[in-house]
């Protein structure tokens, strides 16, 4: 049984700092999934950048000429956008489920939905 947190909120709303909060406090190893990284790893894929998918934290908000002088995060959207359209609207929640799947550790956060569908799949592999 994996116990799962989930948490969503507008940026800036303080879900890391929740997180590392949960992390330190559950006394168990605990696994960080978020949802984010392989569309981040995608995007600076695309834009021929070989760093980590938290590569941009700090500057996520600050347009970039790395970024086409947009702003990570806007890339990040772009991104997610596309693959969308590409592969079904439900794309962002298979690949959420399959990192769930391999997590292994007995809690898992996951500190950034998207939308209440990434939360059904979730709570229907971990079994609500």
């Amino acid at each position: 049984m994996t116990i799962l947190v989930m948490l969503n909120g507008p940026p800036r709303a303080g879900k890391d700092t929740a997180t590392a909060a949960i992390v330190e406090a559950v006394g168990m190893p605990v696994r960080v999934l978020k949802a984010t990284e392989p569309i981040k790893d995608e995007t600076h894929r695309r834009l021929g950048l070989d760093c980590a998918h938290d590569a941009y934290e700090a500057l996520k908000d600050a347009p970039l000429p790395e970024f086409g002088g947009q702003t990570p995060r806007q890339a990040y959207i772009a991104t997610s956008r596309d693959l969308k359209a590409r592969f079904g609207e439900d794309i962002v929640c298979r690949m959420l489920v399959a990192r769930l799947r391999a997590a292994g550790e007995p809690v898992v956060v996951v500190p950034d939905l998207g939308d209440g569908m990434e939360a059904d799949w979730l709570l229907a592999e971990a079994g609500d």
